[in-house]
């Protein structure tokens, strides 16, 4: 959807009263899981901001990045080989080109929250333990103290509050 459109859909709702009333208005459908929850935390998504990664990247201000997801679908611009790459994934595909790839969970093998379209923050509980025998949240921990950056937290709990409180503060 362009820019245009947007902008018409905006007017749209605004001309007929739908805007900033409990119940109507837009509700935005994004094309990633959890993208909302991502926003409300701070992190920075975006094409703009894509264009900005993909610039330093290619002007070699980008020493590595870390992909949670399946790295598979992303642009192949990101996977430079002067860029080290750590992909947390559970899908294993023979186009990854990563130079460390981490069994990651998928939603049914994870404990935590998402917050679905309507902005609500739903509960996860894990249906099924993930193969590699580490949720990401437990994964990312990991990396952070090897990087001696100690975050203290011992369960989903407390990375929900502190989450909440994060959100809170916007």
């Amino acid at each position: 959807m362009t820019n245009q459109e947007l902008e018409l859909i905006n007017i749209f709702a605004l001309i007929t009263g739908n805007l900033g009333i409990q119940g109507r208005g837009i509700i935005t459908l994004y094309p990633h899981s959890n993208l909302q929850g991502q926003l409300n935390v701070g992190l920075q998504v975006g094409e703009t901001n894509y264009s900005k990664l993909l610039e330093k990247i290619q002007a070699g201000k980008v020493q590595g990045l870390l992909i949670i997801g399946d790295g598979s679908a992303l642009d192949q611009q990101l996977f430079q080989p002067e860029v080290r790459k750590v992909v947390i994934t559970p899908l294993i595909n023979e186009g990854l080109t990563a130079d460390v790839i981490l069994p990651g969970s998928i939603l049914a093998e994870t404990s935590g929250s998402v917050t679905n379209s309507e902005g609500k923050v739903q509960g996860l509980m894990p249906a099924l333990r993930p193969p590699g025998g580490k949720e990401n949240w437990q994964i990312l921990l990991e990396l952070a103290q090897a990087m001696g950056y100690e975050m203290g937290y011992q369960g989903p709990k407390k990375i929900f509050g502190d989450m909440v409180n994060q959100v809170m503060k916007k």
